[in-house]
């Protein structure tokens, strides 16, 4: 079966005023690996391959930043 294109978040806060706050994908240890987050920047885009023990990343809008644990 082939890896899917994109997986969705499962969770997700907003601030008081409806901007995103966060947005969390959980049971990431399911997922066909190789799994990879692409981080985006101005001029370059860099994938980041996720070890097989990661089951949870979180992304903050505010800080502008992912964490995989």
């Amino acid at each position: 079966m082939p890896a899917p294109g994109y997986i969705s978040p499962d969770a997700g806060t907003f601030h008081l005023d409806g901007k995103l706050q966060e947005q969390r994908w959980h049971n990431l240890h399911a997922a066909i690996r190789p799994l990879k987050v692409i981080c985006r920047y101005a001029n370059k885009v860099v994938p980041v391959v996720l070890p097989d023990t990661i089951d949870t990343c979180v992304w903050d809008n505010d800080e502008r930043r992912v964490r995989c644990f």
